[in-house]
């Protein structure tokens, strides 16, 4: 059995497994959390795959052991977690293409033109040519392959090998680094530790590789994305950007910035970074109270510098605002809306999560369009609605600029246009 979108507060102290073992006894069990950077296994998980603790992995994964010694089912970061992905079952081809197909189906329904995939592990060519051989994509999709965390120039040379490959509708583009995990699990890296002596360590255990990597790149024309959580690992990936410079391509960028001090905010307009960050995270994954787990780890001053979104718009950097789906929420309406009030738009009493960084429709929706065009090196022919750009739009039925964000949540998207083609949608798909 599996699943996903596991919220780790249910658990009084660290998550673990053990419980699943108590409730389906013999059952194999593998739950992602929320965050999408661990699971939660049966004890039958664990025997099965032969998991010991003892397994050793090139960058910071771990499969965490109890005080008796033995694993507790919580399985901490990627390669640790492709030793029990890797024994799920092989989903055929057609299957997954048909998946995805109706997902983006969703999306574009939702209004979105185009999307960036910071992913392109197999199968993922493979499902997007198989969907055009029945038809278009609904909507653009930017790949961008994941350079995993400590490996060498074999691996990097294989990534730029894929820059350019391409179909109809979607297009490999760019490298995604992780120089750090999430802070819900401890694996970010962040100046100070948390309150558990956790968050501390970068998922890269050689920082200069990461280094090199990102260098490596740039010299290609190969833009990055970097996966940063924590304030050491934003400032660190700020620093190599600035020794490396920009690829000629497109900016480089940094993905979440989830807490950051004062000093980093004038950096990313100075040298040009784009700031990529997920209202949703803010409002969905945290509480204005701090109960919840991400807060209470980091501590009150660092909750305090959280998803710095209106601070950095302020310090004059390009923001683009995103879902991370499946961690965040798809409907971009529901994000722009969250980045207005600070904090989930269907609950009106709620109190805000740092209510000082809201920002206006104006600024939200220019984060969902034009910011995205400068991160991917596009400004020139996306991101408007101008002669000579492609004909990439969404039609509301009200305009979002005169509506509350209560509002456009619920305003209804029309048609989607990809390149000219008109996607009429049906009362049915915007009423959901």
């Amino acid at each position: 059995m599996t699943g996903f979108d596991l919220d780790i507060n249910v658990f009084d102290g660290e998550p673990t497994g053990r419980p699943l073992g108590r409730r389906f006894p013999g059952v194999p069990i593998s739950l992602m959390t929320r965050d999408a950077h661990s699971l939660v296994v049966s004890p039958a998980v664990v025997d099965r795959v032969g998991l010991t603790g003892a397994e050793t992995f090139d960058d910071a994964s771990e499969i965490v052991v109890g005080p008796d010694g033995r694993p507790t089912g919580f399985i901490v970061e990627l390669q640790a977690m492709d030793l029990v992905l890797d024994h799920c079952p092989e989903v055929p081809l057609p299957v997954a293409a048909g998946h995805v197909a109706d997902r983006l189906r969703e999306f574009a329904a939702t209004g979105l033109t185009g999307l960036h995939a910071l992913d392109f592990t197999a199968p993922s060519e493979d499902v997007y040519r198989e969907i055009e051989r029945h038809g278009d994509l609904p909507l653009r999709v930017r790949c961008s392959p994941l350079v995993p965390a400590d490996s060498g120039r074999d691996v990097w040379e294989a990534v730029a090998a894929q820059q350019g490959l391409a179909g109809r509708r979607w297009h490999v583009a760019g490298a995604k680094l992780m120089l750090d995990g999430t802070a819900d699990n401890g694996s970010a890296w962040f100046e100070h530790p948390d309150v558990f002596g956790q968050n501390r360590r970068p998922l890269w255990k050689d920082v200069q590789g990461y280094r090199e990597a990102v260098r490596f790149f740039t010299e290609r024309g190969i833009p990055t994305a970097t996966h940063a959580i924590g304030d050491l690992a934003v400032r660190t990936a700020l620093d190599v950007i600035e020794e490396a410079g920009h690829a000629v391509s497109a900016p480089h960028r940094i993905e979440h910035i989830e807490s950051i001090p004062d000093d980093l905010l004038p950096r990313f307009a100075a040298l040009g970074v784009v700031a990529g960050l997920q209202p949703v995270h803010a409002t969905r994954m945290t509480r204005a109270d701090q109960q919840d787990n991400w807060s209470r780890r980091i501590g009150p001053q660092r909750v305090a510098h959280g998803w710095r979104t209106r601070d950095l718009l302020d310090h004059g950097a390009v923001v683009a605002l995103g879902s991370d789906w499946p961690i965040g929420i798809a409907d971009p309406r529901t994000a722009l809306a969250d980045a207005q009030l600070r904090r989930p738009v269907e609950e009106r009493t709620a109190a805000p999560v740092q209510p000082g960084q809201r920002i206006s429709a104006r600024e939200a929706y220019a984060g969902m369009t034009r910011a995205p065009a400068v991160a991917a090196g596009a400004a020139d022919r996306l991101g408007r609605i101008a002669p000579g750009y492609l004909a990439d739009l969404a039609v509301f039925a009200r305009d979002p600029l005169d509506l509350t964000p209560e509002q456009q949540t619920a305003n209804p998207v029309l048609a989607t246009v990809v390149g000219g083609s008109v996607l009429q949608h049906t009362p049915q798909e915007y009423a959901s």
